[in-house]
Formats: structure tokens, sequence, C-alpha cells
């Protein structure tokens, strides 16, 4: 079987969900993530 690539929204969501994963770790904020992405690269985070 072959594995699936995954799509550039898969892997957007996957650093946004990080992020957000992170602010709650460090007590810093609410469950709340973002990027910007411009031409298919990440160029923020927050």
């Amino acid at each position: 079987m072959k594995a699936r690539k995954e799509t550039h929204s898969e892997i957007f969501m996957a650093e946004v969900i990080k992020i957000a994963r992170e602010h709650m770790e460090e007590k810093d904020g609410g469950p709340f993530g973002a990027i910007m992405v411009k031409e298919g690269e990440i160029i923020a985070r927050g």
C-alpha cells in the first residue's frame, strides 16, 4: 500500500495546532495559533 502524501493545507494546519498546543502548555492565552502563508511558504507565526 502506498502512503498518501500530505497536502499543503494539512501541513499548515498541523503547524497551527502545534502553536496552539504550545500556547496552552505555556499558559500563554487560549488554544489559539496562526500562521501567514505566502506562495506556499510560512512567513509568520503567532
